[in-house]
């Protein structure tokens, strides 16, 4: 599993659908800079599975597809 495509691809999701980061750290339980952790390529599975959830993205397309280049 590549945790730099994850973290790209959390990034991309939120950003795609318009929430900035701080909003969203809130909503999922999360500090800002636990986020930004995430996103820049240190996911963990908790986070990756509330993304999933929140954004109804299977965790095949999050760990294994670029969704930048696929949307």
């Amino acid at each position: 599993m590549d945790s730099k495509l994850i973290g790209r691809n959390l990034k991309h999701i939120r950003i795609s659908k318009g929430i900035k980061r701080d909003d969203f750290s809130e909503k999922i339980n999360l500090s800002s800079a636990c986020l930004a952790k995430q996103e820049q390529g240190n996911p963990a599975l908790n986070v990756v599975i509330r993304y999933s959830k929140y954004f109804n993205i299977s965790l095949d397309d999050i760990c294994h597809k670029d969704l930048k280049i696929n949307n």
